[in-house]
């Protein structure tokens, strides 16, 4: 079969490189290209073995783009992949012209050194697309920096997810069979034997571990309570016995209270000394010491606090991947959702429903993307207050959206009679220091309800392990 003069062909289909790119690395990333696209050509079972993390766009010659695209429209029709199949396709599509004809195709065929080396080749191409990407964000994040008009954290979440972009796309994409599915169902079920029916973070209370399995990654979950029931001391309980009983690292967001609010609770937790004294009092040389003993241990822990006022979600999500890469962060609590914003400063959207909503779907995406467990404090409308009977929460008291419970994996209550003024709950028992945690949806597993106890002082939980 008669070729094109080969110097021509070379410079029809010389790829576009970056201005740094030596000209023998151009050359031997042509090559590659050629190799893969000559092996899937001749080689049945070449494409299968590229097709789940190989791209058309991942080619830097248009020619082998357009060749690699047919093989793909071929494969996702079930017809066979081969000379005169993507041969025939061309023509069809009208590219067989642009490729070179029929000619580059058979010199394809003829530059094949190994056809078993295709997905080595494929994932090389695959790095140099992935660099060429890299310096193409680079300059789009230089772009950004200078454009006065354009919000900070904007520019610093796009940066962010264009290279973590980069990166899943630099990954090969797996497939699961259902074998390995069950065993990966069989070594959850191991692990949470082990660790006594938790397979995730226990929350700290063992009747609400039976429950939930403990937070797990990829899930978000409410916490939510009227203002003053505890729900902001509850979580700093969940979040002690992450950090602290477990050594897990956490982040801890606080919209509400700063550092050092927040470090006075958290101590009078750890210590036992009243948070009233720590907060109004001179503490005497005793209780000096009980507080500095009783923080040894949390002192040690990866709890990382961050007290930024009128925190957006981008912000968040920013804050959350630093933590992320820089201590693996596997929990991030959020004290409270009503006070993130869904935007920049003084770019809100919508009514205030749908703000709550878009940061209630942001926080879930951080949770999937990160995979981390996200748990968010919540207020709760006044509903449970006005209606009649029994004044424990229910869903439809969730405040201002809809979507927190349509988005959340779990919505847990916190309720005290104590907070209402009743001396003895339902079945006659004294509420004094006494905590109801409700767990009202689960999206894999029951729901129920979880007696606790509360100490006022401390602002504190200690597990009682009773359900009802």
């Amino acid at each position: 079969m008669p070729h094109d003069h080969p110097g021509k062909r070379e410079q029809k289909h010389s790829p576009q490189i970056a201005a740094n790119t030596q000209p023998s690395s151009a050359l031997k990333v042509i090559n590659m290209e050629r190799a893969v696209i000559g092996a899937i050509l001749i080689e049945a079972n070449a494409f299968p073995a590229v097709v789940g993390f190989l791209e058309a766009d991942h080619f830097q010659v248009e020619a082998h783009k357009h060749i690699y695209r047919v093989a793909k429209e071929l494969y996702s029709r079930g017809d066979p992949i081969d000379f005169h199949t993507i041969l025939l396709e061309l023509k069809r599509v009208e590219k067989l012209k642009q490729v070179g004809g029929g000619a580059y195709l058979a010199e394809l065929t003829e530059r094949v050194a190994s056809r078993h080396h295709v997905e080595y080749h494929a994932r090389a191409i695959v790095e140099v697309a992935s660099r060429q990407e890299l310096i193409r964000q680079g300059h789009a994040i230089i772009d950004g920096a200078q454009d006065m008009s354009r919000g900070t954290f904007t520019i610093l979440d796009e940066a962010q997810q264009g290279i973590l972009g980069i990166s899943a796309n630099f990954v090969s994409q797996q497939e699961f069979s259902i074998a390995s599915v069950y065993r990966a169902c069989f070594e959850e079920i191991d692990e949470r034997a082990k660790k006594g029916g938790v397979c995730g973070v226990s929350t700290g209370f063992r009747a609400l571990d039976s429950l939930t399995g403990g937070w797990k990654p990829q899930e978000m979950s409410i916490v939510a309570g009227r203002p003053g029931m505890g729900k902001s001391a509850l979580i700093q309980y969940f979040a002690l016995q992450a950090a602290v009983q477990q050594g897990v690292p956490v982040a801890f967001f606080s919209l509400e209270m700063g550092k050092l609010a927040i470090g006075k609770r958290l101590m009078s937790a750890c210590s036992g000394v009243s948070h009233k004294k720590l907060v109004n009092e001179v503490l005497s040389k005793e209780e000096y010491k009980q507080a500095f003993e009783g923080t040894k241990k949390s002192s040690q822990a990866k709890l990382f606090i961050e007290d930024r006022p009128n925190l957006s979600l981008l912000e968040f999500r920013s804050v959350c991947r630093r933590l992320k890469f820089k201590h693996n962060i596997q929990i991030a609590f959020v004290d409270y959702l009503q006070l993130l914003r869904d935007g920049e400063v003084g770019h809100n959207h919508g009514t205030r429903e749908q703000q709550v909503g878009a940061i209630s779907r942001g926080l879930k995406a951080v949770a999937n993307t990160l995979e981390i467990s996200v748990i968010v404090a919540a207020q709760l409308s006044r509903a449970c207050e006005t209606r009649g009977g029994d004044r424990r929460p229910q869903l439809s008291d969730l405040r201002e959206s809809g979507s927190l419970e349509q988005d959340a994996d779990q919505v847990i209550f916190l309720y005290r009679d104590e907070y209402y003024g009743y001396t003895e709950d339902a079945e006659g028992g004294d509420t004094h220091g006494r905590a109801d945690i409700i767990l009202s949806k689960q999206r894999d597993g029951p729901t129920g309800k979880v007696k606790v106890l509360y100490d006022a002082e401390t602002t504190s939980f200690q597990d009682s392990s009773e359900t009802f």
